[in-house]
């Protein structure tokens, strides 16, 4: 198998300036019937992220050229588009993280062909059977807010043979630390953890890897003592620990095919702990049916403490501080996205914000201070997602952007949910969309079932 050549396009980071006119999508006249267009594919805008001061908001915008990074300064209200990703090149924006009040990190991946055979393209063998599949390959860069002093903090054609589809990846953005990021990056002799300065691109190796390692989980010292490995050709993925201050990595969990997929797998690893050589992770020990939240012990093999249990619905989600060292809320989804506060300030915040946006829609939080501001985001099925800026202080609620702006609300469904029984006698739910105007009683109305 071949891998097609990537263009030049991102071998040579394919981020130009932008600068113009720029302006937000606003909605539409209600159409009677909405286009198919404007429901899939990208969102108009996503990725949003807030500074640490509460000031900056970044995000991704998306035109018929592509992506655009984007900065929003609350005070003076002024946005600064910064970077382009072009369609044509078939490359997008991942994510983008704050790294301090004046500088962004964000990934760019480009989509590519893998073509089995030859490695000719795929518009030479278009009249031939051939079975064709796709790779992504990501970089991750950094810059100023107004899209000065770009550099990629990876890059692999410093290696020398070293292919260029290989992928770098954030795995730490390290609050605390003003300069510097932790990234899993791919190398000749396999994967590495680097801690990588945002402004200047050196680095320093912390711990290396095998070839299929995609992520480290570090505890409270910064150090690595858990790791994720890609098994059965990516179709699975195996989780290792390691006591601090050893070398010999143990494997205590591995998901194959339909387990490895699941939401909720019975173990995944999620940030540091709260003492040095623990984890939190989301789990199931001991054989229950639903996941938890819990501190682990990477040198023992031990679920230390419990943080959060549910048994009706998995804990798979959680609110920390941005320095991740406090839990704030444990999350999971239910009949809607709910959250329990662990921190009593938090919950203050949370329970207002909840009043604020109303219970019909979902909220999770993104960013910010529980004690300042938060960036929220609300979906629901007659919200298909927006952004909203939360005052905690002053207990106001404002609409930042929406995800998909064009679409009329009034076209879209309601919701209720529906409780039943199987054959079998088992307690079973589910959800009834009805369109607009359409109630319980409407007979003969078009039905697909999920």
């Amino acid at each position: 198998m071949r891998v097609k050549q990537l263009g030049a396009a991102l071998a040579a980071l394919a981020l130009t300036g932008f600068t113009g006119a720029f302006t937000f999508a606003s909605a539409e006249a209600a159409a009677p019937v909405i286009p198919a267009a404007q429901l899939v594919g990208y969102d108009d805008f996503r990725a949003a992220t807030l500074s640490p001061d509460g000031r900056f908001i970044a995000g991704v915008l998306r035109d018929a050229e592509g992506d655009v990074v984007i900065v929003h300064d609350l005070t003076t209200k002024k946005t600064t588009p910064i970077q382009r990703a072009r369609a044509d090149q078939n490359l997008f924006i991942n994510f983008i993280e704050f790294k301090g009040n004046d500088r962004i990190v964000f990934s760019v991946t480009q989509k590519f062909d893998i073509v089995q055979g030859t490695g000719r393209s795929r518009s030479q063998e278009k009249d031939e059977d051939i079975k064709d599949s796709f790779a992504y390959a990501s970089r991750v860069l950094s810059s100023d807010l107004d899209g000065k002093n770009l550099i990629a903090l990876y890059d692999p054609q410093g290696s020398s043979g070293f292919p260029l589809w290989v992928s770098a990846a954030l795995v730490d953005i390290l609050s605390a630390d003003s300069e510097h990021v932790l990234l899993q990056v791919p190398t000749v002799s396999g994967s590495q953890l680097r801690k990588v300065d945002v402004r200047t691109g050196k680095f320093k190796e912390i711990e290396k890897g095998g070839a299929n390692t995609f992520t480290w989980i570090i505890d409270s010292n910064l150090e690595p003592v858990l790791r994720a490995d890609r098994i059965a050709g990516g179709r699975g993925t195996a989780w290792s620990r390691r006591a601090p201050g050893t070398k010999d990595w143990i494997e205590i969990a591995r998901f194959l095919g339909s387990d490895n997929a699941n939401g909720a797998p019975e173990f995944q690893g999620f940030t540091r702990g709260p003492r040095p050589g623990t984890v939190i992770v989301s789990a199931r020990p001991d054989g229950r049916d639903t996941n938890g939240l819990y501190v682990y012990d990477a040198a023992t093999g031990k679920f230390a403490e419990t943080l959060a249990e549910n048994d009706t619905w998995d804990v798979f989600q959680a609110v920390f501080n941005r320095e991740r060292t406090k839990l704030l809320a444990s999350c999971y989804n239910a009949y809607m996205f709910e959250c329990e506060p662990k921190d009593q300030a938090f919950k203050s915040a949370y329970v207002k914000l909840i009043n604020a946006v109303g219970t019909e829609n979902q909220v999770q939080i993104l960013d910010g201070e529980y004690d300042r501001s938060l960036l929220a985001f609300v979906s629901g099925p007659r919200e298909l997602g927006a952004y909203y800026i939360f005052d905690v202080k002053a207990n106001t609620l404002a609409l930042f952007q929406k995800s998909r702006p064009k679409v009329p609300t009034a076209k879209l469904p309601t919701q209720t949910v529906v409780k039943y029984k199987s054959v079998d006698g088992s307690d079973l739910w589910g959800y009834l969309w009805l369109p607009p105007g359409a109630t319980e009683s409407t007979k003969n109305l078009p039905t697909v079932v999920v």
